[in-house]
């Protein structure tokens, strides 16, 4: 095989695996998205997932976990999510 063969099936697999790879994220961003409101404080260091809404004026502290498996979980306006504590609809 020559070198150009081989070089374009690389490329060729490489934008498959990418497109693959993208379209799962697109898909898990719609399936488990997490909504901030303006005005709210989330620390990088807590820990979110699945579908969270944030409202406004709420803080909420490093190591502070919140996960949404079965269900959303809406924090309203004004809240203060402590370290430590640990937030699971199941």
């Amino acid at each position: 095989m020559s070198d150009k063969f081989c070089d374009a099936v690389l490329i060729s697999y490489l934008c498959t695996v990418t497109n693959i790879v993208i379209i799962f994220l697109f898909f898990l961003l719609l399936l488990f998205s997490v909504k901030i409101a303006p005005g709210a404080v989330v620390c990088f260091e807590s820990k979110l997932r699945g579908d969270i809404t944030i409202g406004s004026k709420t803080i909420v502290h490093p190591k502070a976990t919140i996960i949404a498996e079965t269900g959303p979980i809406v924090i309203g306006e004004g809240n203060v999510i402590e370290e430590q504590a640990v937030i699971i609809n199941r």
